[in-house]
């Protein structure tokens, strides 16, 4: 009897516990971003130890595990991004500017990359964790299961409203409310994936490293933008 009133108690105080584990995640952020990038791992640790803290195992477990669905749909839009990214430079600058388009030696371009993927691989891991793993599908799923509003259910819509506005809030910058749509796109994934969030990771983490690939050629390129 106690053990299911402190059950019943746990599930009452819910909603205000995500609120205030989010509030810390954005707080962790805006350090990160306005103070220095070195101590990023205050995010990093956040939004990995919160989930622990107030998911529910059986969630946890379940957005945890890997499982065969989703990476085929995650390697064909890795596939097309890329080359549409790629085929999109070319275009500019040959075709556009009327130049020679450069490419970077291709030690400079693997140290570059691996240079940003030991960041960015770990960043992916706990924004996928804690937006869509923890709020999307533990909070919201248990909050409206799978109640859709229009063309996308409510925990994919709202789980990637609040990642837009966390990286907005973080970096002081209206633009960053476009994250938003990228937080639709992975929610999308992650449903598609049977609520497992590593093909969102993989296509997160694969995202960012490709724009850093992009802003080197950018800058070999178009060097005044």
């Amino acid at each position: 009897m106690n053990e299911t009133l402190t059950r019943q108690s746990s599930w009452a105080f819910l909603p205000g516990r995500w609120m205030v584990f989010y509030c810390v995640v954005v707080m962790a952020a805006f350090i990160c971003n306005q103070v220095s990038h070195h101590i990023c791992f205050l995010f990093i640790a956040a939004c990995l130890i919160l989930p622990i803290i107030g998911g529910r195992p059986e969630a946890l477990k379940s957005f945890l595990a890997l499982r065969r669905q989703g990476w085929v749909l995650v390697g064909l839009i890795v596939l097309m991004g890329l080359c549409a990214l790629y085929a999109g430079l070319i275009g500019l600058v040959k075709g556009y500017l009327r130049a020679m388009f450069l490419h970077p030696e291709v030690s400079d371009t693997v140290n570059y990359l691996v240079e940003h993927a030991i960041l960015v691989i770990p960043l992916a891991l706990a924004e996928e964790v804690f937006f869509r793993g923890y709020l999307q599908e533990n909070v919201f799923r248990n909050l409206w299961g799978q109640r859709c509003l229009g063309p996308l259910t409510s925990k994919n819509l709202i789980s990637a409203l609040l990642f837009g506005l966390a990286h907005s809030a973080s970096y002081l910058s209206p633009i960053e409310l476009t994250k938003v749509c990228s937080g639709l796109a992975l929610g999308w994934v992650v449903e598609r994936s049977g609520g497992s969030i590593w093909p969102a990771v993989a296509l997160h983490a694969v995202s960012n490293i490709a724009l850093s690939w992009s802003k080197l050629l950018i800058g070999l390129n178009i060097p005044w933008l």
